[in-house]
Order: C-alpha cells, then sequence, then structure tokens
C-alpha cells in the first residue's frame, strides 16, 4: 500500500513539472529590428554595353578638324590630309553629313613630322691563310684564320604620324582611335603618298571586329 502511495506522489510530481513554464519560448523580432542591407549597386563597376558601331552613318569635322604639329614643316597640305582621310572614311561607309543634318559622329585628325634613325651594320673579313682564287694552302675552299670588323652607321629619316579620333556626337566621347606611321619623302608628291597610306593605316581596324 505505501509502495503504490510512492508511486502516485511521483506520478503527480512529474505532470507538474511537464506543465511549468518552458524555457524555450519561440519568439519573433518586430520587422523593423530586422536589418537591411546598407550597400548599394555601382552600376559604374558593371562593363559598358558594347558599342553598336552600325548606327554611326554620317561624320562632320569638329572644329579643330586637322591639326598640324608645330614641329612639321609648314609645306604640310592640310587639304591633302582631309581627303585623304574623307577617302577612307568613305570606303567603311561613313559619309559627310550634309547642311543642316546633325553628324553621328565628329572627326578629329592630329598629324606631325618626326625624325627616325636606324643604324645599318656592315662586316668586313680580312684572310688569314685564304687564297685570292678561294682555296686555301691544303687545297680546301675557305679562309682559315681570317679575322672581322664591322662598320655601324646611323641612317636619319623622316616619318608622318597620323592619328585620328572618332568622337560620338551625342555623348561627345571618344568610342575609337586608330594612328600609324608612314615613310615621308622629301617632296610633295611623296609626303601627300605618305599620308593617304598613314590613313588607310590608322583606320584599316575600323569598325572593330
Amino acid at each position: 500500500m505505501i509502495r503504490r502511495l510512492v508511486v502516485g506522489v511521483l506520478v503527480v510530481l512529474g505532470l507538474t513539472a511537464c506543465q511549468g513554464k518552458n524555457p524555450y519560448v519561440a519568439s519573433a523580432l518586430p520587422e523593423s529590428a530586422i536589418p537591411m542591407a546598407t550597400e548599394r549597386i555601382d552600376p559604374s563597376s558593371y562593363p559598358a554595353p558594347p558599342i553598336d558601331y552600325g548606327r554611326y552613318r554620317y561624320w562632320a569635322w569638329t572644329p579643330e578638324g586637322v591639326t598640324v604639329s608645330s614641329r612639321t614643316p609648314q609645306t604640310m597640305d592640310v587639304g591633302r590630309v582631309r581627303d585623304a582621310i574623307s577617302g577612307q572614311l568613305d570606303q567603311r561607309g561613313l559619309r559627310p553629313a550634309q547642311a543642316g543634318n546633325a553628324p553621328d559622329l565628329y572627326v578629329n585628325a592630329t598629324v606631325r613630322e618626326e625624325q627616325r634613325v636606324q643604324y645599318d651594320t656592315d662586316y668586313y673579313s680580312r684572310g688569314g691563310y685564304g687564297s685570292p682564287y678561294g682555296y686555301d694552302r691544303w687545297g680546301g675552299h675557305g679562309v682559315y684564320g681570317s679575322t672581322g670588323y664591322s662598320h655601324t652607321q646611323p641612317r636619319y629619316y623622316r616619318v608622318q604620324v597620323l592619328k585620328i579620333d572618332l568622337i560620338d556626337a551625342q555623348q561627345s566621347k571618344v568610342i575609337w582611335s586608330g594612328s600609324a606611321e608612314q615613310t615621308g619623302g622629301s617632296d610633295q608628291s611623296e609626303r601627300a603618298r605618305a599620308i593617304r597610306e598613314a590613313a588607310r593605316r590608322a583606320l584599316e581596324q575600323y569598325p572593330p571586329h
């Protein structure tokens, strides 16, 4: 009898403990207390969209047009530089904007003449046991025990350096640049030929593929 009473007391105490306050109560923070991300996305961190070069069709010169370096001889014909560039633009589907029409591109160019130097070296040999008939004293061909020397001298020449910038007319920013240099002669015809070739080479990569 006493044993049953003890068991009953233990059962009652266990049920009472189960109905007590649970220390692990779920709770939720108010929405305003949730930390928000403070870092904002910087659009400039993304790569710029590719340029659609196909939308450029008409061009015009900037107010500067073609600028000739002060180091360039005054005999440089700016009109020929313009013609050379205009011809190359025409081959690439770019037409001069008609009066009263807004261009898609502005074209700016600089040209200068620079001096280059190239060192030419000539090699000479002095025979040792060689024969003037091409045989040595043992009956073989060639020169044995020969010594040699070299002579280097500078050779100066002038080049025409042409740089072309294509500028978006709406955004006023350079969208493409090209430059080239070409050996130029001492007279007008040779300089004109050099400028035409420099214009062709400067624009041969437009539009980029």
